[in-house]
């Protein structure tokens, strides 16, 4: 018996080639539980194992809605809304919510999504929710840059890829 997450439905994650690299993406029923870059997938199911509370299944090829989803995505066809937040708390949650509403081609500081949230001063608070983005390229982290245009950290793949990434959406030199 395949084991399930707690609203009773499968969790599954699969393998998708992208531009960016190889995708690893989580799912139940057609919500994205989670998405990792270049990572193992042993730490990636394990992740996922620790919290839906069983080991997901992994499937040989992704289901055509998601990987149409995921590269619609990164080409900036469309933005994909089903994602799960619910093991955020409700901070992380305000930081994603407002870092989803970047424009492609576009960054804001730390700060101005601390102040977005009414949470001026809260910058580095701000970069902690951001590290637990479980959904990176959906949730466009990459596009928050400190203050003075300087990259930052990206936990999905370092510095170089949050580069990457910028610089797929024309968001490059940043001034």
């Amino acid at each position: 018996m395949t084991p399930t997450t707690p609203t009773g439905q499968f969790a599954r994650y699969c393998e998708l080639e992208s531009p960016i690299g190889r995708l690893l993406v989580a799912y139940q029923d057609s919500t994205v539980l989670a998405v990792a870059i270049n990572a193992a997938a042993s730490t990636f199911a394990a992740d996922l194992t620790e919290r839906v509370g069983a080991p997901p299944q992994r499937d040989a090829a992704p289901p055509d809605w998601l990987a149409d989803a995921m590269l619609d995505q990164l080409d900036g066809r469309r933005n994909y809304a089903r994602y799960d937040l619910s093991p955020l708390t409700p901070f992380q949650q305000r930081v994603l919510q407002a870092t989803a509403a970047i424009p492609r081609g576009q960054v804001r500081t730390y700060g101005q999504i601390a102040a977005a949230i009414g949470a001026p001063g809260a910058a580095r608070a701000v970069g902690t929710a951001l590290a637990r983005n479980p959904v990176p390229i959906i949730i466009p982290c990459h596009r928050v840059v400190r203050a003075g245009g300087k990259l930052g950290n990206y936990g999905a793949g370092g510095e170089s890829m949050k580069r990457r990434l910028l610089d797929r959406e024309g968001a490059l030199p940043l001034t």
